[in-house]
């Protein structure tokens, strides 16, 4: 057992995750974009970037929906593999 290598374990929990984006993400996402928006919207980041956070949030809410549709179809369904068939109307 002494001899064995270490093996590292290719595991990423939600708070690591989490972590991540708010050490390396987050803190420079806005500084790539900030002079060309502030060019763009005369001064105004502040507001452009409120209008995205809410765009990312109800984006973020539909993807919710549609995880939740699609875990009843596939909990409930009778057959194994559920296909989900969108229609025309």
């Amino acid at each position: 057992m002494a001899n064995q290598p270490n093996k590292l374990h290719r595991t990423l929990n939600f708070q690591d995750l989490v972590v991540y984006e708010l050490l390396f993400i987050a803190p420079m996402a806005p500084v790539g974009v900030f002079g060309v928006l502030d060019a763009k919207s005369n001064g105004s980041v502040a507001l452009v970037y409120i209008i995205a956070t809410a765009t990312m949030a109800l984006t973020a809410f539909s993807y919710v929906q549609m995880v939740q549709l699609y875990h009843r179809v596939v909990l409930f369904s009778p057959t194994p593999m559920p296909m989900l068939v969108l229609v025309r109307r």
